[in-house]
């Protein structure tokens, strides 16, 4: 991957919320990939590899779509609006802004993990540094907390599918928040 490669986070209502407020953390919310919690992990996917923004956001609807496939309640015969996930757009992150975060506690990468059908998509990966094993939890949080802000920092967009037709989508688009930064 090169510097200025960019790399694509869904933004899956209601997901990124918290307390009904767009959470830059939520979006950008790492989830924990093995028992000892060393390892964390983001969802991704190439912007370069997808070819096309029409692509990309083909992947980030059926990201949704399998959301409410493993939603509990799925044996409804269809999920009532309020309950289901709905994909309103990508932001961007260059692969240079994600690598170039240095933590005390974490080493930072991203790595490519082709997964649901799709083979542009890849994880950023936070793996504890094994010289820092006696780290307090507290220390270790708060690297983590530091690289989501960092990245939040560099993120770019909204960029939004067309759902013309779509009313309840439209209006929940409308809490998507314009990220802008200098390059």
């Amino acid at each position: 991957m090169l510097n200025n490669d960019l790399l694509c986070r869904f933004a899956v209502y209601p997901k990124f919320l918290k307390e009904s407020v767009f959470d830059d953390e939520q979006l950008l919310n790492f989830r924990s990939v093995d028992k000892r919690k060393k390892i964390y992990v983001l969802s991704v996917v190439s912007e370069y590899l997808c070819r096309d923004e029409k692509r990309i956001h083909e992947f980030g609807e059926k990201t949704a779509d399998v959301q409410n496939n493993r939603n509990p309640s799925s044996n409804i015969a269809e999920l009532p609006r309020v309950m289901r996930s709905y994909y309103l757009g990508y932001y961007q992150l260059r692969y240079k802004d994600v690598i170039n975060i240095s933590m005390q506690y974490y080493r930072i990468g991203v790595k490519y993990c082709p997964q649901d059908d799709c083979d542009t998509h890849f994880h950023i990966e936070m793996h504890q540094s094994l010289s820092h094993d006696g780290a307090t939890r507290r220390q270790k949080q708060h690297d983590r907390i530091y690289a989501v802000n960092e990245m939040a920092k560099h993120l770019e967009g909204p960029r939004k599918p067309d759902v013309s037709k779509e009313s309840y989508r439209i209006e929940l688009m409308k809490i998507l928040p314009e990220k802008h930064f200098s390059t």
